[in-house]
């Protein structure tokens, strides 16, 4: 079994960054992303909102920790 941080790295892995378009692309499933843009995220209420957004789509805790922390390592989560 991998460590936290093995973990975490690897769930960050999965989620891509797109400069042109300004956006995460957060997997919700092997199949699907969903794009959450740089904006959403940028405020309080637009990361509350972001979050319930996606435990709506039934992402994965995992996954939500590590679109999280990878948005605040990119300096777009404040």
């Amino acid at each position: 079994m991998a460590n936290p941080i093995e973990k975490l790295l690897e769930d960050m892995s999965t989620i891509k960054t797109d400069e042109i378009e300004n956006e995460y692309l957060v997997p919700i499933n092997p199949d699907t992303r969903i794009s959450v843009p740089f904006q959403y995220i940028s405020t309080a209420s637009g990361q509350r909102d972001t979050l319930l957004r996606l435990v709506r789509k039934n992402t994965s805790h995992d996954t939500i920790l590590a679109f999280v922390e990878k948005a605040k390592q990119e300096g777009h989560w404040k």
